[in-house]
């Protein structure tokens, strides 16, 4: 405690710049952040994010199911591992714990999919996201439902659903991808204009892509004014990303990309 008080008094006493912020602060005459209520962007303040209709309308076709449970084991490419699953240890798999939470997040937001791409086996994919919805249904605190990993797993499950149909009992999975919306749209991840990442437009594009995609409205108008307003704030006006990262800009084109393919493929007037 005596250590980091003499520590931040060393700092002030060295930074004439952070003295004179911090006595213009204590007088009033520097204006601190400007209050923000979590989760909440103003420019939603229009919408009533709370009614309106979340009622599914099945366009995505239903999965043949397969015959049998898979007798091969399959791999799956997460961030930092590769975890083998087995027709025996399947149960487990989304009880397993990592060093790094990336690799955690990856196995929840079903990452391996797009990266498994043709060679994608459909009857794993039933059996893997029926064992995570019985285990991982009901949306929670944990990461399996942060508001990023809720959209990633929601857009990388009806991905799948366009070629394959979609996995696991039709009206569960239903059930199941309409709380991903609700769980979105509950948590947002806006904390003010200062604490604000990239985070929230791809919430917009999960919410966008399970409106568009199963037809309930309430989620694609949302989610269309999340990434519409959060492209104005997140890319400067010669289109590029404000943060100046190569990689983000490339993320974040690759999802308004997305987002404007699944309009176009939906008839979506966005």
């Amino acid at each position: 405690m005596i250590n980091a008080f003499v520590r931040k008094f060393r700092q002030v006493a060295s930074d004439p710049v952070l003295r004179r912020w911090l006595t213009g602060r204590a007088l009033g005459q520097i204006a601190g952040e400007p209050s923000f209520e979590a989760h909440k962007p103003p420019y939603l303040s229009d919408f009533k994010t709370s009614d309106g209709s979340i009622e599914s309308h099945l366009r995505a076709r239903v999965a043949t199911p397969p015959e049998g449970p898979p007798k091969n084991p399959m791999e799956l490419p997460l961030p930092g591992a590769t975890v083998v699953v087995t027709p025996e240890g399947f149960h487990e798999l989304f009880n397993t714990k990592f060093e790094d939470t990336e690799t955690l997040l990856g196995l929840h937001r079903f990452a391996w999919l797009p990266l498994l791409g043709n060679h994608v086996n459909p009857g794993w994919v039933e059996i893997l996201w029926t064992a995570w919805c019985e285990q991982h249904r009901t949306p929670d605190e944990s990461w399996a439902w942060h508001p990023y990993t809720t959209a990633e797993r929601a857009i990388n499950i009806l991905d799948f659903a366009r070629r394959y149909g979609l996995p696991g009992e039709a009206k569960t999975t239903l059930a199941t991808l309409t709380n991903h919306g609700t769980a979105i749209l509950e948590k947002l991840e806006y904390f003010g204009d200062h604490h604000t990442s990239n985070h929230l437009a791809n919430n917009g594009r999960g919410l966008y892509r399970l409106g568009i995609d199963l037809g309930i409205k309430k989620f694609a108008q949302l989610g269309a004014e999340i990434l519409l307003q959060e492209a104005r704030r997140i890319f400067w006006r010669s289109g590029i990303l404000r943060e100046g990262s190569s990689h983000y800009h490339l993320l974040l084109t690759r999802n308004y990309a997305d987002a404007w393919l699944a309009a176009r493929r939906n008839g979506g007037a966005e």
